[in-house]
């Protein structure tokens, strides 16, 4: 629970599981009861509960009362084990999310430290920027939660964290923290020589990962683009010589290529170590007290003309994408994908409800693969579109950043160095800056 981080008690969590069980519990005996009432109706159509003189004369119980509980005892005892196993896999993810992103935490507490600030100072900083660092500097936060409102020393915080946090490798660091600590030593030394290892160990597993995907992608290629062509040939050579191979090209086609390419993207994404998603972002608000003393006027037309306002603008906004929809397919390729599956959809139906009865296999891949195509399409050149001109512009940026620094060192302003540059700056970058202006 404490490792998960899922900011609720034992006793809180043990009765929504008892809740969640029973409910499920509830659902299982219904569906026993329906399932049970089908299979039953199945059975005496066919006269198979007649040859069976026990089963015959305890029908009644064993459908409606033994099945059913047992089906509900089998949805409750899963529906427990799950939630109990609930936490194991929070801490899991969190786990991952703590390794992948504590060397960037190391090298903001190490230059941090480097300014001058203290220890707590440094890990404030770092939890107030959570929603960049991850879920590191969340963990890291703890620390600084535990010193302020809960009045513990900075070594008791750091042992209290080693103790419950799910990564190893935190565990580790914040082990040398203390030692470096008890002995009195330098502490930014000590960030600068972590966040060095903790770089290089980066790399290794970015380039044990990507000969990973080497090996994956020869296999993919082999059993999914070799093997199947291989395939296709030979039903195309039969189905001419009259072999009646076609309904094995169909399944190959339709079937096994989808399929095996769906698990080859869940196996990628299942060995991909990426964040697993956004944190909770807390934001503090303080109302402005400067001009306290001075006397506001509360209209009440003024919040109907902002609203009229918003829905204007929002109104415009809408007009605006309307009558440029490519521009709006190139900003949102999603969106292209969708008008994409809907026009395909409406394709296919429409073909085969035209062929009516008279429909077949052959026909029916056929408008499906023109369906598909349809879909797909549109949003392929949308995206590869969106994504080249990402590639320019991040492309461009360090030698924007480059030429920036060299004018700001000269002594021009910000402002004025980013003019002389977009002075002579030409393509993607340039027009996005631009707009900024």
């Amino acid at each position: 629970m404490t490792r998960a981080d899922l900011r609720i008690t034992q006793r809180r969590f043990k009765s929504r599981v008892r809740l969640v069980s029973l409910f499920l519990a509830i659902a299982g005996l219904l569906a026993g009861l329906v399932v049970c009432y089908y299979i039953n109706g199945k059975l005496a159509k066919f006269g198979l509960l007649k040859q069976s003189g026990w089963l015959y004369a305890n029908q009644e119980i064993i459908a409606y009362i033994l099945l059913p509980l047992a089906f509900a005892a089998f949805f409750n005892i899963i529906a427990r084990k799950a939630m109990l196993y609930y936490p194991h896999i929070i801490a899991s993810m969190r786990k991952n999310d703590i390794d992948l992103t504590i060397q960037h935490s190391v090298t903001y507490l190490y230059a941090m430290s480097m300014g001058g600030l203290s220890l707590n100072e440094s890990i404030k900083s770092l939890g107030n920027q959570a929603n960049i660092y991850g879920e590191a500097a969340n963990e890291l936060g703890h620390i600084v939660r535990d010193t302020e409102l809960l009045g513990k020393s900075s070594l008791s915080a750091i042992n209290d964290l080693i103790n419950n946090t799910p990564s190893r490798k935190m565990a580790d660091f914040l082990k040398g923290l203390v030692s470096v600590i008890k002995s009195k030593g330098d502490m930014t030394d000590y960030f600068r020589l972590k966040a060095k290892q903790y770089h290089s160990e980066a790399e290794i597993e970015q380039k044990m990962f990507l000969e990973m995907l080497g090996s994956l992608s020869e296999a993919y290629v082999v059993a999914l683009v070799a093997g199947p062509m291989f395939l296709i040939v030979i039903g195309i050579v039969m189905g001419m010589v009259g072999g009646g191979f076609n309904s094995a090209l169909f399944a190959v086609i339709y079937g096994i290529i989808p399929i095996a390419s769906i698990a080859f993207i869940v196996l990628i994404s299942s060995m991909s170590r990426t964040p697993s998603g956004k944190l909770d972002i807390f934001v503090c608000q303080k109302e402005l007290k400067a001009f306290k003393e001075v006397h506001v006027i509360q209209e009440d037309t003024d919040t109907g003309k902002a609203n009229e306002l918003r829905q204007v603008i929002r109104k415009n906004k809408k007009l605006k994408e309307l009558t440029d929809p490519l521009k709006m397919f190139y900003l949102y390729p999603r969106r292209a994908l969708l008008v994409g599956i809907f026009i395909g959809i409406i394709y296919f139906v429409y073909n085969i409800w035209k062929i009516g009865i008279s429909v077949t296999p052959d026909s029916a891949g056929k408008y499906l693969l023109f369906s598909t195509l349809i879909a797909i399409i549109p949003f392929t050149v949308f995206f590869e579109m969106k994504s080249y001109k990402m590639r320019l512009i991040e492309n461009r940026m360090p030698i924007f950043l480059r030429a920036l620094a060299n004018a700001s060192e000269s002594g021009l302003t910000l402002i004025k160095s980013i003019e002389m540059i977009l002075s002579s700056e030409v393509g993607a970058l340039a027009n996005e800056i631009k707009k900024s202006g």
